[in-house]
């Protein structure tokens, strides 16, 4: 889930492509991915837009087999970042 603050119209695009290395050179292009247990996973974010002040803050992010984001179980990534 994406959060903006009152002021921003909409929200500027947010990229998300997954890594095969954290050279982040070359992205995955068949989703779903599958990861072995154990493999590193590599995300590189983004966002498009004009405001050059614009900045992210990842505060939680999870893995879970279903793609809604209150599915169990889940597997906690990022968490009170």
């Amino acid at each position: 889930m994406l959060s903006t603050s009152k002021e921003c119209i909409s929200p500027p695009p947010l990229l998300l492509p997954c890594c095969r290395s954290d050279r982040f050179e070359r992205t995955v292009q068949q989703l779903p991915a599958q990861v072995v247990l154990g493999d590193w996973v590599y995300v590189a974010v983004s966002v498009r837009a004009a405001d050059t002040e614009l900045k992210i803050i990842v505060q939680r992010c999870f893995a879970s087999p279903e793609a809604d984001p209150e599915s169990r179980p889940r597997l906690m990534l990022i968490e009170n970042k």
